[in-house]
């Protein structure tokens, strides 16, 4: 008998997987991918897209382009999950699965910005977008040219000709940048260092005199233990150009152009980029079982097989997980290749296990031509703390055509 697979998601972790899976399983299974949408975004595109270095419209696209013929599409909202059951509740009713794959990435929960002028959630293609058009239009205006108002983005909503004008940027009044960083995990860690380097990196190459700030909740700009390479090296980075970092910043309250901290610290800003705080969407949390064994609130799965540890046939990989290592889509990439192996396994009665090593990565761009290739597993650090144009090649051309054209269709997934 056929057995029916669902995965739940269509970002980047449910697509790879439910092409692997589909050509694993062959006759098998019927894999069905359940989304609320077919709209996939390459989400690094959003800290790329303001400072001119990639196209958000060019890196949208309907996921059904992505999946081979056999996997099927469903376009629903899923309101819960009943394990014992093996059903999925929807708003048209409820599916059953023989076997259930979890990739529902992250969740964004609205920060304390809402209303406040100039405001860029850049983690959200609308936010990104509006700060794109800001850029350009104060760098044409600090270069004398008679441009549209900058465009000012409301909680991340972006709107024109409403909000304070942006003050001219001089030497003696550098236009101040701020980017927060939330409690928490967040998909991809290293982004809001990169969106600190890259608008230094961009203001100062058009002739735009700023003061930038990265604002975060640890004592250091990317991580300790396996990161620490990174790290150091990531706060020279800063150090040389002029970047500061402020640790120990929790945000409260975001009132005036200034961003007040738990501990009674402020920031004033005419730019604000804020990280929008994530977590597990609410309907694994609250409308399913499957969080409940883990201590972080995410779906819990053994660390190297991708099975859920608590209730049979389930699965999950990707940002939704507990998986002890950072929520970057080349992690969901490497725990596809190891939770299709395993599935197809269990499907077929074999007692073979493929196992996820905890490998994630992160190009740490750092100005245009420049990165810190960042790579580490459950083991430690694997690449060298460099500066170059290798990682940013990788980051900009490479990994963009690879993500599209072999990654996300199910090939190379493991290497």
């Amino acid at each position: 008998m056929t057995e029916r697979v669902i995965v739940l998601g269509g970002g980047a972790g449910g697509t790879m997987v439910a092409n692997r899976l589909d050509r694993e399983l062959g006759g098998l299974a019927e894999v069905v991918v359940l989304d609320r949408t077919p709209t996939h975004r390459y989400q690094p595109a959003f800290y790329l897209h303001p400072f001119g270095h990639a196209d958000i419209d060019a890196h949208t696209r309907d996921v059904r382009e992505y999946l081979r013929a056999d996997v099927r599409f469903c376009e629903a909202t899923v309101t819960g999950i009943d394990p014992d059951e093996r059903t999925v509740a929807t708003e048209g009713g409820y599916i059953e699965y023989d076997r259930l794959v979890v990739a529902l990435g992250h969740e964004t929960v609205a920060g304390p910005w809402a209303g406040e002028p100039h405001v860029y959630p850049f983690y959200r293609p609308e936010g990104a977008r509006a700060l794109g058009e800001t850029l350009d239009a104060l760098v044409e205006r600090a270069n004398g040219a008679d441009a549209e108002p900058p465009v000012a983005a409301d909680g991340g909503v972006a709107t024109t000709g409403t909000e304070p004008t942006l003050p001219t940027p001089t030497t003696t009044r550098p236009l101040r940048v701020v980017v927060t960083e939330p409690e928490g995990s967040v998909s991809c860690g290293g982004a809001p260092a990169k969106a600190a380097l890259l608008a230094e990196d961009y203001l100062a190459d058009h002739g735009v005199p700023c003061d930038v700030t990265l604002a975060g909740p640890d004592d250091h700009v990317f991580g300790t233990g396996k990161k620490a390479r990174y790290d150091a090296e990531l706060a020279d980075v800063f150090a040389a150009r002029g970047v500061r970092y402020e640790g120990g910043f929790v945000v409260d309250e975001v009132a005036d152009r200034r961003i007040e901290s738990e501990d009674g610290r402020t920031l004033a800003y005419d730019l604000y980029l804020p990280v929008s705080p994530q977590r597990c969407p609410t309907v694994l949390t609250d409308e399913s079982p499957l969080t409940a064994a883990s201590e972080e609130g995410y779906v819990a799965v053994d660390r190297e097989t991708m099975r859920h540890r608590t209730h049979d046939r389930v699965y999950a990989l990707g940002d939704c997980t507990d998986a002890p290592t950072s929520k970057t889509a080349a992690a969901a990439r490497k725990q596809a290749a190891a939770l299709a192996d395993n599935l197809t396994a269990d499907a077929a009665g074999r007692a073979y296990e493929s196992h996820y090593d905890g490998f994630a990565a992160c190009p740490l761009l750092t100005q245009e031509g420049k990165a810190i290739l960042a790579g580490y597993d459950y083991d430690g650090a694997m690449f060298p703390a460099v500066e170059s144009r290798v990682g940013w090649l990788a980051d900009v051309e490479a990994i963009p055509r690879l993500y599209w054209q072999v990654w996300l269709r199910g090939y190379l997934l493991g290497v």
